[in-house]
């Protein structure tokens, strides 16, 4: 094998790895993404009603809404209300110890005006 085939097989194989990590990232973005859960379904006699919280993103503030929808229809359930919370903030700097201040080495002299 001489050095251009083998400078061939690790220039695809890098740009095959490369394209495995972009794809391999995507999804992983797209599973872990933060979603709508239900925090409340009830069902009374004709109406089916909920509650859904939506996470906060970066710049972006979370609610829960509710919502009230009637039961065995196809239509989309409506929003009654949404309380909003708090944007998302980002992660701050870990807090570091407080050192104890240094003793001077040598007295300090008086000043006197």
């Amino acid at each position: 094998m001489d050095w251009l085939s083998f400078a061939c097989l690790v220039a695809g194989t890098g740009f095959l790895l490369f394209g495995l990590l972009q794809y391999g990232h995507g999804w992983l973005q797209h599973a872990t993404a933060p979603r709508s859960h239900p925090v409340l379904r009830l069902s009374v006699p004709g109406y089916d009603i909920g509650a859904d919280a939506i996470p906060a993103r970066a710049g972006e503030p979370g609610y829960v809404e509710f919502w009230l929808g009637i039961a065995d229809s196809d239509d989309y359930y409506r929003p009654v209300i949404r309380v909003f919370g708090a944007p998302a903030l980002p992660m701050m700097p870990r807090p570091q110890p407080l050192l104890p201040r240094p003793q001077p080495t040598q007295p300090i002299e008086e000043f006197r005006i």
